[in-house]
């Protein structure tokens, strides 16, 4: 019985990612059809030090899986953690970040200026 399991849930498994793989494959192809389609990484990232338009705001929210250390629980804890991120321009090279992270055993906020100036393509 408890082999049965293992294989049916290894079937299901595979499948499931070689679907995901399929439908990533369709979104790709119908962009590289597409002669004006360009990717530029700054209009798709949140994370990559950029120039923002003077006023804009964008954010960004993660959930991660977090297995907390004994050290900090006295038991080992497998926990979603929140994350919330935001930045917004004060002018096109300068901005605020800020951010929470949030676990029930941890919390840590931050904010600061970033400043954020392009060389070329760089």
């Amino acid at each position: 019985m408890n082999f049965t399991l293992h294989v049916f849930q290894s079937k299901f498994v595979l499948s499931l990612c070689l679907s995901l793989l399929f439908i990533t494959s369709l979104a790709q192809t119908k962009n590289a059809a597409d002669s004006s389609y360009m990717f530029d990484i700054k209009d798709g990232s949140f994370y990559l030090p950029q120039t923002l338009p003077k006023g804009k705001y964008l954010q960004a929210l993660a959930i991660y899986y977090v297995v907390v250390p004994k050290v900090w629980a006295l038991d080992n804890v497998n926990a979603p953690m929140l994350n919330y991120l935001g930045k917004y321009a004060l002018t096109p090279e300068f901005n605020l970040q800020g951010g929470i992270s949030t676990l029930f055993v941890s919390n840590r906020i931050n904010l600061g200026p970033f400043w954020n100036h392009s060389i070329g393509d760089f």
